[in-house]
């Protein structure tokens, strides 16, 4: 999780302040790369330890959670972006949309340093079993 954390939070402020494309491409593309990837298989691998024989139920909550985040971020995505709901002119919007976008990946940052932070404090994986210690934990069949 520091590792999403270390990537997620310079990248975003990187696409908070540059006004190239191709370095905002980048770092949006490390960014969501990395940081979807360990979000997703690191708290449903440590949810398996904590509870092997609800395996799929606790997968589900996490992916089902994730899907509810971006419900909730995209309505602040619009509220800061496009307040007035301009629509856009052959998919292009006018300037006084477009130059929300860089305040609206710094106001993002700014909201996911103390969700990240909460995440490295509370998810940690399971204690082994004794008979376990030198395997890998996975949900019992």
């Amino acid at each position: 999780m520091l590792i999403a954390v270390g990537v997620a939070i310079p990248c975003q402020l990187l696409m908070g302040y540059t006004t190239n494309f191709n370095v905002y491409l980048f770092a949006y593309c490390l960014a969501f790369g990395v940081v979807g990837g360990v979000t997703y298989m690191v708290p449903i691998h440590h949810t398996w330890g904590w509870f092997p024989n609800h395996a799929g139920l606790t997968s589900g909550f996490i992916i089902g959670s994730v899907g509810l985040g971006s419900i909730v971020f995209d309505q602040i995505a619009i509220m800061l972006c496009n307040p007035l709901n301009t629509q856009s002119v052959d998919g292009v919007f006018p300037p006084e949309v477009t130059q929300n976008v860089p305040k609206f990946n710094k106001v993002v940052c700014w909201m996911m340093i103390p969700m990240l932070l909460l995440v490295i404090i509370l998810v940690f994986p399971a204690p082994l079993k004794e008979e376990d210690e030198n395997s890998v934990i996975t949900p019992e069949e």
